[in-house]
């Protein structure tokens, strides 16, 4: 029974994997992801979105060459200096993420709470299924997905009665160096943690499935962010919602239903579960380069340390400001030209 679980929890499904394809994609949109493309292509970000979404494919392709040829990028590079970069890259984005998720919660929940709480709650949630397996989290992230479709359509429903065309008016008035730039933040933000789940261990059996969710979990993920998007520009101007650190939440206040207040914070379900299982994902993947690499199976202090980071270096407005706006993306469009560099260079497994 033993030998079957082990068995059971080796791999995540295709299913399983699409879905955290698309909720790792999105993870940085509830918070840091629209606020900096908004602030750079304006009313234009509509255009950043659809250019980013075509170049986006050729790091996809990328991953689905690995993938053809089953090949694990922590297992196919040999140069420990090499891992240790792209571990540092998962832990740049876990630490900026979770920060990000704090400070939402914080905000929009519990005002008082100390961040501290916050991050060690969501923290042990997390272990609990990632000591389940990658199995689980996959099957686990699979029924949270209906969830998510769920609350994204009736939001969408609730929604188009607000929408006014006229806030997207004038369009192509933005210089073309800040539609750039915001094609640069809308890659880095979403294809990063897509190449990071290219460590998960997949069944090397079925290679043709998990390379068909891979390339509809990135559609399906641009599609709903360019839907929020377009409910964000459409029903507030930009000049207004830019005023807002997360302004897919703030543009969830428009609903108004006269038989419950505060419907917010129930349809914000749908970014917490991006948050949770991106963070749960980049746990994990910690958790298996510590065990592969160093046979170390205790990876509990590492996120002790990166919980402080999380919780206490970003205090600091300054350094907040420098992490989000100029270093995030620096960092991730750097790991993803290197990726899109070496991906054709690996032989098969």
């Amino acid at each position: 029974m033993k030998n079957i679980k082990k068995y059971v929890n080796e791999y995540v499904s295709p299913y399983g994997y699409m879905v955290l394809v698309i909720f790792l994609s999105r993870s940085f949109y509830s918070g840091i992801g629209f606020s900096n493309i908004l602030l750079n292509s304006k009313k234009d970000t509509w255009l950043s979105l659809l250019i980013g979404f075509v170049i986006g494919f050729i790091p996809i392709l990328s991953i689905r060459l690995l993938n053809n040829r089953n090949i694990n990028l922590l297992k196919a590079i040999h140069s420990k200096i090499i891992k240790f970069i792209i571990i540092l890259v998962l832990i740049f984005s876990f630490t900026t993420l979770l920060n990000d998720f704090i400070n939402f919660c914080n905000v929009k929940y519990l005002f008082e709470t100390p961040s501290v709480f916050i991050a060690i709650l969501i923290i042990i949630s997390s272990i609990y299924i990632v000591n389940k397996g990658i199995e689980t989290i996959g099957r686990s992230a699979l029924f949270m997905s209906f969830i998510s479709i769920f609350l994204y359509i009736f939001i969408s429903i609730s929604l188009i009665k607000y929408i006014d065309i006229d806030n997207l008016k004038p369009i192509l008035k933005i210089d073309s160096i800040y539609i750039i730039k915001s094609i640069i933040l809308y890659i880095s933000y979403t294809i990063t943690p897509i190449i990071l789940l290219n460590i998960i261990p997949k069944n090397d059996l079925i290679t043709e499935e998990y390379n068909k969710c891979l390339i509809i979990g990135y559609i399906i993920s641009f599609i709903s962010i360019f839907i929020i998007f377009f409910f964000i520009t459409t029903i507030y101007n930009y000049e207004y919602i830019s005023l807002f650190n997360y302004p897919a939440y703030f543009a969830l206040k428009k609903i108004d239903y006269n038989f419950i207040s505060n419907v917010e914070n129930i349809y914000s379900l749908f970014f917490i579960i991006d948050y949770f299982y991106s963070i749960t994902t980049y746990i994990y993947i910690i958790k298996y380069y510590l065990k592969n690499e160093f046979n170390i199976s205790n990876y509990y202090v590492l996120l002790i340390i990166l919980v402080y980071i999380s919780t206490y270096l970003f205090k600091n407005i300054n350094i907040v400001h420098f992490i989000t706006n100029k270093l995030l993306h620096s960092v991730l469009l750097t790991f993803i030209l290197f990726f899109i560099l070496i991906a054709p260079l690996k032989k098969d497994s």
